[in-house]
């Protein structure tokens, strides 16, 4: 099967919903689809396909996350198209015909209670929830995480403690660390049989994960952490931390891992050694700070103040058309090039200068451009 025939099935299966949601429901998938190519180049195409869920059974999970039964479902495929589509080594992902039974047996549970529901306006939803945690949840649905299956190794945090988890902290040695949001409770993933990772219930409001002390950490470590936490720490050695989307405060600290964030509405402090920090939409309070390594912040039109500190790093920040800052920074040897207003002293104006901004670098060099 090629991309374009995943695609045009996939697409097929979603026409219960209006062209928009569709379209982007698809480029969302293919989104995924280079995900995966990227982290495994040497794979071909239709090895990465083969990874993947069957584009009718995901498309079914998609339809029963927004309360849409398909207009016709999908047929039993010939025996020898299910065999084409499990004959790979990465788990057994094509299983059609049980994956079309659950659905459709979910759906029918489920739909004598829910009316169909099409999203509208600007701001994409489908049956109240953002179109991005209804494609999360149905990936969930059809296990569509990765080249391979994961072993789960899955800690039901909520039911373990007497009230729900306040605060989460992580510390890893080498593992790197993916954060996305939950939406049923707090869970550790890991692809590796086995993992060496242990789970501490201090009180009924904080819950430690943490490498085992006696084992080797696992390459990768998902966490999924709800809502409902306030303030998640994650700490590594010398692992990466990859923050995917989060709801609530963010403590991250490294050694030599470099730090990604995608997204976060809660604030956000971030600290590296030699390691480089990527962010992007953190809409409160931002830290960022690391000895030699470099920074690069595209800040949200939301966000209430950023601090940016780096010895001999460069620092790389985009900001919003229509944004309001004040500017204040401080080089030693670096240099300062900029697309704002000079104000008096080392400081620059955007807009109005409402939301305060400080960067200081040793001998880094600092530049300033709008998105």
């Amino acid at each position: 099967m090629t991309r374009q025939e995943y695609i045009q099935r996939l697409g097929a299966g979603l026409s219960g919903f209006d062209a928009e949601t569709r379209q982007d429901l698809l480029l969302e998938i293919e989104d995924h689809i280079d995900t995966l190519k990227a982290s495994r180049p040497e794979a071909s195409e239709s090895e990465i396909l083969a990874c993947l869920e069957n584009p009718e059974n995901l498309a079914r999970s998609l339809c029963l996350e927004a309360g849409i039964k398909p207009e016709e479902r999908p047929e039993k495929p010939p025996e020898n198209s299910v065999k084409a589509e499990t004959r790979d080594d990465h788990g057994d992902f094509g299983a059609q015909s049980t994956a079309t039974s659950e659905a459709g047996d979910e759906w029918e549970k489920d739909g004598r209670d829910r009316e169909n529901k099409k999203s509208k306006g600007p701001r994409i939803t489908i049956d109240g929830q953002d179109l991005d945690e209804v494609i999360r949840r149905a990936l969930d649905i059809a296990r569509m995480f990765g080249t391979k299956r994961k072993t789960e190794a899955q800690f039901d945090v909520q039911s373990a403690v007497a009230g729900k988890a306040r605060k989460v902290s992580a510390a890893f040695r080498s593992a790197d660390i993916q954060v996305k949001l939950s939406v049923d409770g707090i869970k550790v993933m890991s692809e590796k049989d086995g993992p060496g990772i242990s789970l501490v219930n201090h009180d009924d409001q904080h819950v430690e994960i943490r490498s085992a002390s006696s084992m080797e950490d696992p390459d990768t470590v998902e966490l999924w952490i709800p809502a409902d936490v306030d303030e998640l720490k994650v700490v590594t050695s010398s692992g990466d931390i990859r923050i995917f989307d989060r709801v609530g405060d963010l403590l991250l600290q490294t050694a030599s891992g470099t730090i990604s964030i995608d997204c976060c509405s809660g604030n956000v402090t971030a600290r590296t050694a030699s390691g480089d920090i990527e962010a992007a939409r953190c809409s409160e309070n931002t830290i960022l700070e690391t000895a030699s390594g470099d920074i690069q912040l595209e800040i949200d039109e939301q966000a209430n103040s950023v601090k940016i500190v780096t010895a001999s790093g460069d620092v790389s920040l985009r900001y919003p058309e229509d944004f309001d800052a004040l500017i204040t920074y401080a080089t030693v040897s670096g240099e300062i090039d900029h697309d704002c207003m000079q104000t008096a002293g080392r400081s620059l104006k955007i807009g109005q200068g409402f939301v305060p901004i400080k960067i200081q670098t040793v001998s880094g060099d600092i530049k300033i451009r709008r998105a």
